[in-house]
């Protein structure tokens, strides 16, 4: 571990401690003993004095497996240093750093660290030979879970967009994000507050396919975060109707319909149930209207069961209507 600064800082303060004839002793907030909580959120502004007040420590609780992040900034041609200490540090001067960042001749510092175990860490910021102010900013990550209650709806249903942001922010404002499938930009849908324990909920009647997610844009103390992606597939709504439910053989019926929303000039087939299994009849055009048409004559006795069936696209999966029935009989009927 390169503490060269550290240890020179340490040579020259006992140096001058000699020639009063005194030894170094750090007090207040210049040692583990004397480190303080961060307060008014985590992006803290003091001074440093290279003599008189060479240290500033920090206590902060921290989380195995976050990713920390410290960034320090400082007056224009100041010199300070950042320093990260394990729960188990008990002096500056006699425990070993588990994260440093000492760039000579400037006060801009950063230090990214991966959380090991949970505790009460400490953050030293450190004059190495100059006065000034500086500013220290310690961030933690922050996550939002999401859920869906339905990942497939028909159209003109609802779904809902659950989850929760971590650490709770009881009552700070999360984005809903939106993003249709067949497009490559996620948009804000919705804004909403967080309830309890840092709870949302959304509902959400997309027209189409669409992907979503959660933001929040941090605070002083926790980072931005998005949550994951979930997927809303949209049905269209199929529809079939008969002209009769009667007819004598030789005789057409017509069978009309409709996809919605619109997909004109796409195709939708007419299906006929079979000993158990659905055949195509036909293959129909759907009109400006989105609507199809089909006169139809069948060719033998008995009772028919049919169906439309839409194939679907990138911004609707397919999907089938309910079913419709005839009669086909020998004579005409009454």
């Amino acid at each position: 571990m390169n503490r060269v600064r550290r240890a020179l800082l340490l040579i020259t303060l006992a140096l001058a401690a000699l020639s009063l004839a005194i030894l170094p002793v750090s007090a207040g907030d210049e040692n583990i003993s004397g480190a303080v909580a961060p307060t008014g959120g985590q992006s803290i502004r003091d001074t440093l004095d290279s003599v008189s007040d060479t240290d500033d420590i920090y206590k902060v609780q921290l989380n195995a497996g976050d990713t920390v992040t410290m960034k320090l900034t400082g007056a224009s041609g100041t010199d300070f240093d950042l320093y990260l200490y394990p729960p188990s540090a008990k002096d500056i001067w006699r425990n070993a750093e588990v994260a440093w960042s000492e760039n000579p001749g400037t006060s801009s510092e950063s230090i990214s660290y991966d959380v090991p175990t949970s505790g009460t860490y400490y953050v030293d910021v450190a004059s190495w030979d100059s006065v000034g102010p500086y500013t220290l900013s310690i961030t933690s990550p922050s996550r939002v879970s999401i859920d869906v209650d339905k990942s497939t709806i028909i159209y003109s249903q609802s779904a809902k967009i659950s989850g929760a942001i971590s650490p709770a922010h009881t009552g700070a404002t999360a984005k809903l994000l939106e993003r249709p499938a067949d497009s490559g930009s996620y948009v804000t849908a919705a804004t909403g507050n967080l309830g309890a324990d840092g709870k949302f909920e959304f509902t959400v009647s997309p027209r189409e396919t669409s992907y979503y997610q959660v933001s929040w844009d941090g605070d002083v103390d926790h980072e931005s975060a998005t949550s994951g992606s979930v997927r809303v597939a949209v049905k269209p709504t199929v529809a079939i109707m008969s002209s009769a439910s009667n007819v004598s053989l030789g005789s057409s019926v017509t069978l009309s319909g409709r996809v919605w929303p619109s997909h004109a000039g796409q195709t939708v087939n007419v299906d006929r149930k079979v000993k158990g299994s659905w055949k195509r009849l036909k293959q129909l055009k759907l009109n400006s209207d989105s609507r199809f048409s089909w006169s139809y004559k069948p060719t033998a006795l008995g009772s028919y069961e049919l169906r439309a069936n839409f194939g679907g696209d990138s911004s609707h999966p397919g999907n089938v209507s309910g079913s419709v029935t005839f009669s086909v009989t020998s004579v005409p009927p009454s």
